[in-house]
Protein backbone atom coordinates (compact mmCIF):
# COMPACT_ATOMS: atom_id res chain seq x y z
CA UNK A 1 0.00 0.00 0.00
CA UNK A 2 2.26 2.59 -1.14
CA UNK A 3 1.19 6.03 -2.86
CA UNK A 4 3.84 8.29 -3.93
CA UNK A 5 3.08 11.85 -3.84
CA UNK A 6 2.96 13.19 -7.17
CA UNK A 7 5.70 15.45 -8.41
CA UNK A 8 6.68 17.35 -5.20
CA UNK A 9 10.35 16.60 -4.25
CA UNK A 10 11.00 15.52 -1.05
CA UNK A 11 7.31 14.83 -0.23
CA UNK A 12 5.86 12.27 2.00
CA UNK A 13 5.19 8.90 1.05
CA UNK A 14 2.92 6.35 3.03
CA UNK A 15 5.06 3.46 3.13
CA UNK A 16 3.66 -0.12 3.27
CA UNK A 17 3.55 -1.52 7.11
CA UNK A 18 5.97 -4.38 6.39
CA UNK A 19 8.70 -1.75 5.14
CA UNK A 20 9.33 0.29 8.69
CA UNK A 21 12.18 -1.08 9.51
CA UNK A 22 12.77 -0.70 13.51
CA UNK A 23 10.09 -2.75 15.93
CA UNK A 24 7.10 -1.44 17.38
CA UNK A 25 7.86 0.37 20.82
CA UNK A 26 6.63 -1.87 23.34
CA UNK A 27 3.21 -1.11 24.80
CA UNK A 28 2.21 0.76 21.29
CA UNK A 29 -0.05 -0.55 18.23
CA UNK A 30 1.67 0.65 14.89
CA UNK A 31 -0.91 2.26 12.81
CA UNK A 32 1.09 4.10 9.63
CA UNK A 33 4.47 5.75 8.99
CA UNK A 34 5.47 7.91 6.04
CA UNK A 35 9.12 8.37 4.96
CA UNK A 36 10.89 11.62 3.42
CA UNK A 37 14.57 11.64 2.45
CA UNK A 38 15.52 8.71 4.80
CA UNK A 39 13.84 9.72 7.89
CA UNK A 40 10.54 8.25 8.59
CA UNK A 41 7.17 9.45 10.77
CA UNK A 42 5.80 7.05 12.55
CA UNK A 43 1.89 6.82 13.87
CA UNK A 44 1.59 4.50 16.91
CA UNK A 45 -1.47 4.32 19.31
CA UNK A 46 -1.91 2.83 22.64
CA UNK A 47 -4.63 0.13 23.38
CA UNK A 48 -5.95 1.45 26.07
CA UNK A 49 -9.86 2.01 25.77
CA UNK A 50 -11.18 5.44 26.42
CA UNK A 51 -7.74 7.18 27.53
CA UNK A 52 -6.35 6.18 23.86
CA UNK A 53 -3.66 8.13 22.61
CA UNK A 54 -1.43 8.86 19.55
CA UNK A 55 2.26 9.10 19.48
CA UNK A 56 3.39 10.79 16.53
CA UNK A 57 7.31 10.09 16.36
CA UNK A 58 9.94 11.45 13.53
CA UNK A 59 12.59 9.02 13.59
CA UNK A 60 16.33 9.68 11.91
CA UNK A 61 17.36 6.22 9.90
CA UNK A 62 19.01 4.90 12.82
CA UNK A 63 15.60 4.69 14.27
CA UNK A 64 16.49 7.41 16.85
CA UNK A 65 13.37 9.85 18.20
CA UNK A 66 14.34 13.15 16.90
CA UNK A 67 11.07 14.62 17.93
CA UNK A 68 7.51 13.26 19.81
CA UNK A 69 4.50 14.34 20.03
CA UNK A 70 1.58 12.84 22.47
CA UNK A 71 -2.23 13.92 21.84
CA UNK A 72 -4.53 12.04 24.21
CA UNK A 73 -7.78 13.07 25.93
CA UNK A 74 -8.97 11.33 29.31
CA UNK A 75 -11.78 8.91 28.70
CA UNK A 76 -12.11 9.16 25.03
CA UNK A 77 -11.43 6.51 23.00
CA UNK A 78 -9.25 7.35 19.40
CA UNK A 79 -9.19 5.31 16.81
CA UNK A 80 -6.74 6.18 13.82
CA UNK A 81 -8.02 6.80 10.50
CA UNK A 82 -5.80 8.26 7.50
CA UNK A 83 -7.53 10.23 5.45
CA UNK A 84 -4.83 12.14 2.74
CA UNK A 85 -1.51 13.27 2.32
CA UNK A 86 0.27 16.13 0.72
CA UNK A 87 3.97 17.24 -0.22
CA UNK A 88 4.81 18.13 3.74
CA UNK A 89 1.55 16.84 5.61
CA UNK A 90 -1.25 14.38 6.72
CA UNK A 91 -4.16 14.58 7.38
CA UNK A 92 -6.24 12.10 9.53
CA UNK A 93 -9.03 11.51 11.86
CA UNK A 94 -7.78 9.95 16.04
CA UNK A 95 -10.95 11.51 17.97
CA UNK A 96 -14.52 11.18 16.45
CA UNK A 97 -15.18 14.11 14.22
CA UNK A 98 -11.82 16.14 15.14
CA UNK A 99 -9.48 16.43 11.61
CA UNK A 100 -6.36 16.44 12.60
CA UNK A 101 -3.47 17.98 10.39
CA UNK A 102 0.57 16.80 11.58
CA UNK A 103 3.08 18.88 8.86
CA UNK A 104 6.53 17.34 8.78
CA UNK A 105 8.66 20.34 8.33
CA UNK A 106 11.70 19.90 6.19
CA UNK A 107 13.69 22.16 8.61
CA UNK A 108 12.98 23.05 12.24
CA UNK A 109 11.31 25.95 13.59
CA UNK A 110 10.78 28.00 16.95
CA UNK A 111 7.76 27.99 18.24
CA UNK A 112 6.22 28.32 21.71
CA UNK A 113 4.60 25.57 23.49
CA UNK A 114 0.98 26.80 23.02
CA UNK A 115 -0.95 24.23 20.77
CA UNK A 116 -3.77 24.13 18.56
CA UNK A 117 -5.88 22.59 20.97
CA UNK A 118 -6.32 20.79 24.20
CA UNK A 119 -4.40 17.51 24.30
CA UNK A 120 -1.19 17.98 22.73
CA UNK A 121 1.41 16.79 24.57
CA UNK A 122 5.62 17.28 24.08
CA UNK A 123 8.35 16.59 26.55
CA UNK A 124 10.43 19.68 25.12
CA UNK A 125 10.50 23.49 26.67
CA UNK A 126 8.69 26.02 26.67
CA UNK A 127 9.95 27.97 23.48
CA UNK A 128 11.63 25.09 21.09
CA UNK A 129 12.60 24.06 17.67
CA UNK A 130 10.53 21.86 15.85
CA UNK A 131 9.70 19.94 12.66
CA UNK A 132 6.29 18.73 13.69
CA UNK A 133 3.46 21.05 13.76
CA UNK A 134 -0.12 20.14 14.65
CA UNK A 135 -3.64 21.83 13.63
CA UNK A 136 -6.90 21.29 13.65
CA UNK A 137 -9.03 20.85 10.15
CA UNK A 138 -12.71 21.39 10.68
Amino acid sequence: MTAPIREETNALVLADKAAFPFPTPEGLVYEAHFTRAQEYLAFFSEDCPYEETLHIQHLDSSGHIKEEVRLSAEYTGGVFQFIDTRASHIDFIFWPGLKIRAEWLLEPRFMWKAEAFPGIQRSDKFFRRTQIIITRRD
